[in-house]
């Protein structure tokens, strides 16, 4: 068996996530990676709302690992700050290939994203990924 030493662009990784609303509020979003853990987390999400989505994204590589990194860390006269937002900002950005909420991903879709979809879209990929 051969050692993958070269990521292979058109491998990907599917993150499954199922997102809902408030019973009392249309603008509260919830969301998860399976319903019975939103519905247990967030007793008050609203049953008949609940849609499930998925976003395909590809690995990453060597150059999309430093530009992640590079914009989660930033070199100031007082140490390293740390941006943990803007890295994962940065992964959803380069590697989403595609996903269920919208016919096309764009930058903007992608930077309107409620907090809490983009945190566990971007935590389940890093689980995946690694």
């Amino acid at each position: 068996m051969a050692i993958p030493l070269f990521v292979n662009p058109s491998d990907t990784v599917t993150v499954n996530f199922v997102v809902g609303v408030a019973k009392d509020n249309p603008k509260q979003v919830y969301c998860d990676v399976d319903e019975a853990t939103l519905l247990d987390i967030y007793p008050n999400v609203d049953k008949d709302t609940i849609e499930k989505h998925e976003a395909v994204f590809r690995l990453p590589n060597f150059e999309d690992q430093s530009k992640m990194v590079r914009d989660g860390f930033k070199l100031t006269d007082d140490g390293v700050n740390t941006n943990p937002a803007a890295m994962q900002l940065g992964r959803i950005m380069r590697l989403l290939k595609s996903w269920t909420l919208t016919k096309n991903a764009t930058t903007d879709e992608i930077k309107n994203l409620n907090p809490l979809v983009a945190l566990v879209i971007s935590s389940e990929l890093e689980r995946k990924i690694g």
